[in-house]
């Protein structure tokens, strides 16, 4: 019962979220990338720095998938 009460109230959350605009995948992904390569620039070089970057590159990357999958040019078949 109560999984439908967090269901419900989720919904409601989601429409009154609607209302405002929310920051895409993309920008979400772009703004990590840009925390991460700050995070990174503050360390000494070592593991922990190179673990970092590879996260910062990683999401680079991943936005670059994002933007050609959404890509307007990019439609299903009809």
């Amino acid at each position: 019962m109560q999984l439908d009460s967090r269901v419900s109230k989720r919904s409601r959350r989601r429409m009154d979220e609607g209302k405002s605009q929310r920051p895409t995948l993309g920008d979400r992904i772009a703004r990590l990338a840009v925390e991460l390569e700050d995070q990174a620039s503050s360390l000494q070089p070592g593991p922990e720095r190179n673990r970092l970057l590879i996260r910062a590159h990683q999401m680079k990357v991943n936005n670059d998938i994002n933007e050609w999958l959404t890509a307007p040019a990019i439609q299903p078949p009809k």
